[in-house]
């Protein structure tokens, strides 16, 4: 079993020595998708949100990044309730001619947790995502990412009841 831990030190270890650390501002602004008995209706109105996070960039390789995050978003109020919740995600940043090119093509998946009072009966109280997103380096310390994501599980408790959300969202992370 120590052997074991060693080895999971010693690569954790080299995966950080190529690591940089960082934080993050982002916009998003999402609308519903409500599917019933063959009928799909999407939302008119749409909830907007802002949110800070940290994150850790690992260099795989040239053109590839590994960036797993931790965030908080800050939503709009429901019925006079805070609509904050905790985000945890991995990304893989994949650098288009590589990384003196500056672009890159983002990929990776997220959780998130409503922090609010959540009536059970109704929705679950956290949902897991996909991201597609493009970025670019503006510098070596700032990178500009615009991403869509869609959500991958159903929000609803109610049966024949799905609730699913999309967003649109930019991102300007400054690492440190």
């Amino acid at each position: 079993m120590k052997n074991y831990f060693l080895v999971f030190a010693l690569f954790s270890f080299i995966g950080l020595s190529n690591a940089q650390f960082g934080i993050s501002v982002s916009y998003g602004s999402s609308k519903p998708v409500i599917e019933a008995e063959g009928l799909s209706i999407t939302s008119d109105g749409g909830s907007n949100s802002v949110g800070i996070g940290l994150f850790v960039d690992v260099e795989l390789s040239e053109k590839l990044d590994l960036q797993p995050s931790i965030s908080y978003g800050i939503g709009e109020q429901l019925e006079g309730e805070s609509n904050n919740a905790l985000g945890l995600g991995a990304n893989l940043d994949y650098y288009l001619g590589g990384r003196e090119n500056s672009f890159f093509l983002r990929g990776g998946l997220g959780v998130g947790v409503a922090l609010a009072d959540v009536d059970t009966d109704l929705s679950k109280k956290s949902a897991t995502s996909a991201v597609l997103g493009l970025g670019y380096d503006i510098s070596d310390k700032f990178s500009l990412i615009g991403s869509y994501g869609t959500q991958l599980t159903d929000s609803s408790n109610i049966e024949g009841l799905e609730i699913r959300a999309n967003a649109l969202s930019i991102q300007l992370q400054l690492k440190l």
